[in-house]
Parts: structure tokens; sequence; C-alpha cells
């Protein structure tokens, strides 16, 4: 597949956003403003955000821009997409939602209150948290399974840190830091 190849899944979803500049991902250039507002896009949208979203963090100039963004990646993706609002959904309807290696989070929506135009109405509020529980859903199995790699990552470096002399001294986000002796600092870094 594409990471495989070597391939950029931002500059991809670039390309389609803008074929009037680039007829392949290939051709984008990875400092582009157009790829990192495809790269905000990308996470974006695996992450239950929208075109409004990409606005309102000032990602993008125009609700335009972000729609025309968005819509390149939900076209590179689609596989994504549909696994994003399927969590979502399972998230609303069953109140779960699964890290790969099966961690669970819960969720408790009430029921469907009687709908009402006001924006002050239980059925808004209603809203806001359906809205709020599906996107904390979409982001459960790409950062929960994430934590669940790097957790079992620390524990299979444990043995080796300790034979080395080596200790943990960091942990954030896809990093983990480690204090190793000079005479190995090679090795552990192959490590």
């Amino acid at each position: 597949g594409l990471f495989r190849d070597g391939g950029d899944w931002h500059c991809e979803t670039a390309a389609l956003a803008y074929p009037e500049r680039w007829s392949s991902g290939k051709d984008v250039p990875k400092d582009s403003p157009e790829r990192a507002g495809c790269k905000n896009a990308n996470f974006s949208g695996i992450y239950g955000g929208t075109a409004h979203t990409l606005v309102a963090r000032g990602y993008v100039p125009t609700l335009a821009i972000g729609e025309r963004l968005m819509e390149a990646s939900y076209a590179f993706a689609p596989r994504v997409r549909a696994t994003a609002l399927a969590v979502a959904d399972k998230a609303v309807d069953d109140g779960v939602a699964h890290t790969i290696i099966g961690r669970r989070r819960l969720f408790k929506l009430g029921p469907r209150p009687t709908y009402s135009k006001d924006a002050d109405s239980e059925y808004a509020a209603w809203q806001r948290t359906r809205g709020g529980i599906r996107r904390a859903a979409m982001n459960h199995p790409v950062q929960g399974s994430g934590a669940d790699i790097m957790k079992q990552a620390m524990i299979r470096l444990l043995p080796y840190m300790r034979k080395i002399g080596g200790r943990q001294v960091f942990f954030v986000h896809d990093e983990l830091v480690y204090e190793v002796p000079l005479t190995v600092a090679d090795e552990a870094a192959t490590m």
C-alpha cells in the first residue's frame, strides 16, 4: 500500500484537493501549505472533525476551502471514513468503542427527548452530547490503540534497558525517550 511504498497520505490528499495544481501526490511539495492543510483535514476527519473544525482552529481561511480538503480526505480514504462513522454509530447505539486490543471506552446517551428548535432545549443539549460521544468514539480506536502499542513497547523494552543500564525518562504521544550509557548508545538506538 501507500505507506509500504513510501507514499505520503497528506500529499495524496492534496493532489485530490488541488487537481489543477498536481496530478499525483508525488508532485506535491512536503512543505507546501496545501499539504499542511490536508494533513489537518486527514487527522480531523479521523477524530470526527469537519470543515467547520478546520476553520475554527485556523487551519484554513474559509469554509469552502475546509470543505474542499475534507472532501478530498474522504475521497482518498473512504474505508477510513466509513470505519470512523461505524465506530461513532456503535458508540451512540451500544455505548462502547474499542481499541485494537479490545480496551473499551463506555458512553452513555440518554433517551432522545422531544424535538425542539430552541438552542437551549433539552433536545439541543442531547444533540450536543450525541455529537461529543461520536467524536470521542472516533478518537478512541486511534489514540487508545496508539497508547496500547506504546504500553506494550515500554514493557518489551524494560528487560533490555535493565540489562544495558538504561532507563526511560520520558514518554509523549508516540515517542519513548531513554537514557543509556554512552558505550551502548548506538545499539540502544537501533533497538
